[in-house]
């Protein structure tokens, strides 16, 4: 009897919960008013990376981040849609030939997205079962009007992994590349976390809860940037499956 879990890796996101309370004490060198950090996303055609001196869209600049949203529950046709991956420029030869890691390694490592994609951005399903995303990100500083008066750039690594023949998927993320502009809070002061949530399937053929998430996510931009991951499992329970294979199926956010 077959025992799988099924997520739709292809459009996993990662939701970064961000904040700062600076001290009146903070040095903000050059800053003529107090900034906050605000986490403005990954940085895309669609959501370019705002220039110092720029307003970013009110979207961003809420107080309290809001809660990790659940995605909506899955149905066959919602499933199919999502392995749609939106149109992309092809990868270079070298990458079309780089071999998957051999499903004996537990998952596949931050360390070998990086070495087998370290220029290209998006996800990129490598297999059935290994999967990796880069992700160019920035953290802005803003005043009280809005106006962005510094940024931190990073990328985000994730390395993703469905373990063959169990009812697990394993996410391992890191942020590099950190690069500092313009008026900026110290790192130890900027809450940046990530965190997953999960939702069902439910259609004709049968249905199943949401998949469990147990993990933990560096706390600060401190953290990040002395080299901690966050590390998170998804998992479903044999007794939660539907049809004779006790199938589970997941989004994941």
């Amino acid at each position: 009897m077959r025992h799988r879990l099924s997520g739709l890796l292809a459009v996993l996101s990662a939701a970064l919960l961000l904040s700062a309370t600076p001290t009146p004490a903070t040095a903000q060198t050059g800053a003529q008013a107090p900034v906050r950090a605000v986490y403005g996303g990954v940085i895309s055609t669609d959501n370019p990376l705002r220039a110092i001196g720029s307003k970013i869209p009110s979207t961003f600049t809420a107080a309290v981040p809001p809660a990790m949203p659940s995605p909506p529950a899955l149905n066959q046709q919602r499933e199919n849609a999502a392995k749609i991956l939106p149109t992309q420029p092809p990868p270079p030869a070298s990458l079309q030939a780089a071999a998957a890691p051999p499903h004996s390694t537990p998952f596949v490592t931050v360390k070998y997205c990086r070495d087998t994609y370290g220029e290209e951005d998006g996800a990129m399903a490598l297999d059935r079962y290994n999967w990796c995303a880069m992700r160019p990100s920035v953290v802005y500083y803003i005043d009280e009007d809005g106006q962005v008066q510094g940024t931190t750039t990073f990328r985000m690594v994730t390395a993703g992994r469905g373990d063959k023949g169990s009812r697990k998927a394993f996410f391992t993320s890191e942020f590099d590349r950190f690069q500092d502009s313009g008026v900026v809070l110290p790192a130890a002061l900027v809450t940046l976390q990530l965190s997953y949530s999960t939702s069902g399937y439910s259609d004709t053929d049968g249905s199943n809860p949401a998949c469990g998430v147990v993990g933990n996510s560096p706390a600060t931009v401190a953290n990040w940037r002395a080299g901690q991951a966050a590390v998170f499992e998804i998992n479903s329970n044999k007794e939660d499956g539907y049809t004779p294979d006790k199938v589970s199926r997941c989004s994941v956010a």
